[in-house]
């Protein structure tokens, strides 16, 4: 179906998919549509608006342009300078005790010259980019912390017309006064992993012999906010369905140690897994009143307050409404691609240990996801996971959430690699979450929101 009806609390709404347009309509005709399982465009021209679609081809619009936009538009690399890790987490993709498949913990670690190699490669290739992102990926990587050192200064020295990012996701068990003073001094953004209080992070946040990381994490970071108060990092936590949320929220916006520290939930990722994850309805409660304190806080009846931000910025993510609203018309789009697919090798690519690069670290290291090494791009496996649609192409060509779909190829990767099915399985999902995105915006812009500030 190439179009959708919604409302908001006493107004009604259509959005079609070749107008690329939300307009309102009355009551009669909301209720007409909702009762037809099919509506012609002869019916619905009368209206002003149209269904017909021109689109024939899946086919991403930088399918023809990858190969040169790489050549010189290449502003991320993330090295995953180690396999191994001090914590055996439970639901960590590398422990296997774990439900995923697709990573082990090894001593496989990276060389400087795989590095050096890593490196040279970025600047080869973003030419044309003022400023690289230089991110460090495990295992933990503050095991390699000589390694990291190397690859600093190498970019340092190399980088002179660019501005340098760098950002390190650890545990927090390696966090000495000596690392944090380096990390600090070269302006690192530091991710700690805290999972809530003790008797939940020393659940699943175990050292290889078994004992909890929590009292060492907090020892860690109490010293890191005495020696530099006013340095700001972040701490995530991830949600597993045996957490108690209210519990999680306490902690995370009462507790003192942590007042000033920006602060995230994030949920566990099905990337890898055959089986769905289930969160019970408390925690769905809990998402849904934050979404909607943001709400509140656009629409001026609410004080910002940075703990509303535990699950995301949920405006922000409604202001990409307007951006592609903002697009105008799609009826003459004869070749085309769902959204949320990634420019492989363009933002975030990540270089494994042995010098092979994948979209990012969130994607399975399977031969499909491979998407060069330090020989060059693989060309057309990008422009594979550039259409990822490829794979339910007459589903996605007749879908009216085209242009507002999230699904990457890291959301649909099971066990055994890419899998359609579970593409399919996610697609009703998807269509609610979009439905939800849509009301919510109309119902902003009925109370004066432009979204002005997220542009």
């Amino acid at each position: 179906m190439l179009y959708t009806i919604f409302h908001t609390l006493d107004k009604y709404y259509m959005y079609t998919r070749s107008d690329n347009q939300i307009i309102e309509i009355g009551s009669a005709l909301y209720n007409t549509l909702a009762r037809s399982s099919e509506v012609s465009d002869e019916f619905l021209s009368k209206y002003g608006v149209s269904i017909k679609s021109s689109l024939e081809k899946i086919e991403h619009p930088f399918t023809s342009l990858i190969e040169d936009y790489l050549s010189e538009q290449m502003s991320h690399i993330v090295f995953q300078v180690t396999q191994n890790c001090n914590l055996r987490c439970s639901y960590c993709s590398y422990t296997e005790t774990s439900n995923y498949s697709n990573r082990k913990h090894s001593d496989r670690r990276m060389s400087f010259e795989t590095a050096k190699a890593g490196l040279d490669f970025l600047l080869a290739h973003s030419t044309k980019c003022s400023s690289i992102h230089i991110g460090f990926y495990g295992g933990e990587p503050l095991l390699e912390m000589m390694l990291i050192k190397q690859i600093v200064a190498y970019a340092n020295s190399v980088c002179k017309d660019k501005k340098i990012f760098f950002a390190l996701t650890t545990n927090g068990t390696l966090l000495s006064d000596e690392i944090v003073d380096y990390l600090v001094e070269n302006h690192f953004t530091i991710t700690v992993s805290l999972d809530g209080p003790k008797e939940y992070h020393d659940l699943n946040r175990k050292f290889a012999n078994g004992h909890g990381s929590y009292d060492l994490i907090i020892a860690n970071l109490q010293r890191l906010k005495q020696r530099y108060p006013s340095y700001e990092f972040l701490v995530n936590s991830v949600l597993t369905p045996d957490k108690d949320i209210a519990c999680m929220e306490n902690f995370l916006t009462g507790n003192e140690f942590l007042y000033g520290i920006s602060s995230r939930l994030s949920f566990l990722s099905d990337t890898g897994l055959d089986q769905n994850i289930i969160y019970d309805e408390f925690v769905l409660l809990a998402q849904r009143e934050n979404e909607l304190k943001l709400l509140l806080e656009a629409a001026g009846h609410k004080n910002f307050d940075e703990t509303d931000l535990l699950f995301g910025d949920y405006v922000r993510e409604i202001s990409r409404v307007k951006e592609i609203l903002d697009l105008g018309s799609m009826a003459h789009l004869r070749k085309g691609h769902p959204s949320g697919v990634c420019l492989p090798g363009a933002t975030r690519a990540m270089l494994d240990v042995n010098g092979v690069f994948y979209p990012c670290e969130k994607v399975c290291e399977k031969a499909e996801a491979r998407i060069g090494d330090l020989s060059g791009f693989y060309t057309e496996n990008i422009k594979s996971l550039l259409n990822i649609a490829r794979l339910t192409e007459e589903k996605c060509k007749d879908c009216w959430a085209f242009f507002f779909c999230n699904q990457c190829v890291a959301a649909i990767m099971d066990s055994k690699g890419i899998s359609t099915d579970k593409r399919v399985a996610k697609c009703k999902n998807t269509i609610k979450s979009v439905t939800e995105r849509l009301q919510c915006y109309m119902l902003l812009k009925e109370n004066g929101v432009t979204f002005d500030k997220y542009y």
